[in-house]
């Protein structure tokens, strides 16, 4: 028994070695193959206990392991959508649009599929139909990804779906700017009143784009400049925060005190409180006192309380009631006593005065369309709209709007005007020429064909240095609507859209899935793979998270096949083919020779 015995272990030898050498020239055809998983034929004794010790059965039996958790081949690509994944996971596909099977794979050669008709709006506000496009793998199947919400976001949470990506799939999607960045340098040898332009490119609330210039003017306040922004329409209406406010008394008298003691500090000159407020008046400001009779000079301001302040030099004691101005330079601080408010109601007009001469420069910062109120007149309280400003800043005149009630008047008697967030805004530098406050401003337009923008406007990174005007940067998060125009991947599986626009933005974010045992995965045709009791449940994840793989785009992960460990198995294979088939051949001829001895 024991020598026909010997048939059975050189038969299994020579069938085990077969089907091992199946599997590697199996592995070596598909060496070149996107992401496919080499197997490796492992061998088990067979060993059979009789009740003759001579009669003892023994071979050998084939098991195949596939070599799912290494790492294949990766290999650059010129095609944008080719990606492959560097580290642990999966793409996960589905043969359906409605996803009621899921595949995985590690081949990443995905292409665009063209599925049903749908009706679209075209760039000229027709409606068309066209075909869907979505995303698949070399199978057909659709690449399943978490697409962008409307609010701009790709949450990683729900499940997966397939991914449309043909040109017309965010055509109806715009999003309005909400933040923007602006990064220059403004020329810090500026002359005073020097302005410069940087035009905003923004989205409004419709998707449209839009374009609002960014003003920036050097003041006589050294490290100072005032800031606005402007469109080219004047039915626009720009706001522009955090607001400075515009307020104007009249007929309010400048107090001088005189300090105690010849040259102790303590003089001071009081103003109204609100003509300070609106001054961004500071301690080390020069101010200029003219039309006194003993105070006519320039004073450095030492202190600021209210409407008191205070100055270095000696101040003497005074009153004055009949049209003394104190001023900073570029009209930081302008205030007259004894002004008064002119109002004609047939022009529709309010002029301020001093001593009878219009006070030119009251209404410096105002513009048409700003909102300005009036309080302590005999009839014309109220608030009013700005239709224009006269040349010399002393009067302006109202919209039809918002007309004066009347009667005309002459005021000198504490008639307050303000305009809050009327004026320009202003930016200041420290000594290193960076930006010291504010640094972030918020731009309003409501523009004429009833579109709307408000945006956060950063400008904390523009510096004021020696040179020219240098645009660093520019940045805003709103787009238009507009068709989308090819694909391309990062790192993190984010799917990248290109739109016609020169835009792009972020549409899906691929999902990967790992396994426990992905050696237990069930295989298909096609290099796809299916979840199975053995491989366990699959946990999905985005590309980088919880330190598991990332994309590589334009890059194709192949076979994790060692050409040279094939052969060397090869080899060693056949070498046990053929020991196995001597045996074989040997038994035959041993069994021979017995039967021919029984003759």
């Amino acid at each position: 028994m024991a020598l026909y015995g010997a048939f059975t272990s050189s038969i299994l030898g020579m069938m085990s070695q077969s089907r091992a050498l199946n599997t590697i020239s199996t592995n070596i055809a598909n060496v070149n193959t996107g992401g496919y998983r080499g197997t490796e034929t492992r061998f088990a004794t067979i060993y059979s206990d009789t009740l003759f010790e001579q009669s003892d059965i023994g071979g050998v039996r084939t098991k195949e392991v596939k070599l799912m958790d290494l790492q294949g081949n990766m290999t650059a690509s010129s095609r944008k959508l080719d990606v492959a994944i560097n580290g642990k996971g999966f793409f996960m596909v589905s043969p359906t649009l409605d996803v009621d099977e899921i595949y995985y794979t590690r081949d990443g050669s995905f292409d665009v599929r063209t599925g049903g008709e749908v009706q679209v709006t075209a760039d000229d506000g027709s409606t068309i139909t066209v075909r869907e496009g979505y995303l698949v793998d070399k199978n057909g199947y659709y690449v399943l990804g978490w697409p962008r919400l409307e609010d701009g976001t790709i949450p990683t949470t729900g499940a997966p779906q397939p991914m449309r990506v043909d040109q017309y799939t965010y055509i109806d999607r715009g999003q309005p700017t909400s933040e923007a960045m602006l990064g220059l340098n403004l020329p810090a040898n500026a002359a005073v009143g020097e302005t410069f332009e940087y035009q905003l490119d923004l989205y409004d609330s419709d998707g449209t784009r839009r374009v609002a210039t960014a003003r920036f003017t050097a003041t006589s306040r050294d490290n100072v400049w005032d800031f606005d922004v402007v469109t080219g329409d004047a039915a626009d209406v720009v706001t522009l925060g955090p607001g400075r406010d515009f307020a104007l008394d009249a007929g309010t008298p400048i107090v001088f005190g005189a300090n105690a003691a010849p040259g102790d500090g303590t003089g001071t000159i009081t103003i109204p409180q609100s003509a300070l407020d609106s001054s961004n008046l500071a301690v080390g400001d020069s101010i200029t006192v003219s039309g006194t009779a003993g105070n006519d000079r320039v004073f450095t301001v030492t202190g600021i309380s209210g409407g008191v302040i205070t100055v270095a030099e000696d101040v003497a004691a005074e009153v004055d009631l009949d049209g003394a101005t104190v001023a900073s330079a570029a009209a930081l601080l302008q205030y007259t006593s004894m002004t008064s408010v002119d109002i004609d109601v047939a022009a529709q007009t309010i002029t301020v005065s001093s001593s009878g001469l219009p006070f030119a420069g009251a209404f410096t910062g105002l513009a048409a369309g700003d909102v300005i109120t009036l309080a302590g007149t005999t009839g014309n309280d109220g608030t009013y709209t700005i239709a224009s400003v006269s040349a010399d800043g002393s009067t302006i005149t109202v919209a039809a709007a918002t007309p004066l009630p009347g009667p005309n008047e002459s005021d000198a008697d504490g008639t307050a005007l303000t305009a809050p967030g009327a004026l320009a805004q202003r930016i200041e530098f420290g000594t290193d020429g960076r930006v010291i406050a504010p640094e972030v401003y918020t731009v309003g337009v409501a523009w004429a064909d009833g579109a709307t923008s408000t945006v956060a406007l950063d400008l904390g990174t523009t510096t004021q240095f020696a040179g020219d005007l240098l645009v660093n940067s520019y940045w805003q998060n709103g787009y238009g609507r507009s068709g989308l125009k090819s694909l391309d991947f990062d790192a993190a599986g984010y799917v990248l859209g290109m739109f016609a626009d020169a835009t792009g933005r972020p549409l899906y974010r691929l999902a990967l899935a790992s396994f426990t045992n992905a050696s237990g995965l069930a295989e298909h045709n096609g290099n796809v793979y299916s979840e199975t009791e053995i491989s366990g449940e699959p946990h999905v994840f985005a590309p980088g998270d919880d330190s598991h793989g990332l994309i590589a785009p334009h890059t194709r992960e192949l076979s994790n096949i060692d050409i040279a460990d094939e052969f060397t198995r090869m080899m060693m294979t056949q070498h046990a083919y053929t020991a196995s088939s001597k045996v074989f051949k040997t038994v035959d001829e041993m069994t021979e020779v017995a039967r021919d001895l029984k003759g």
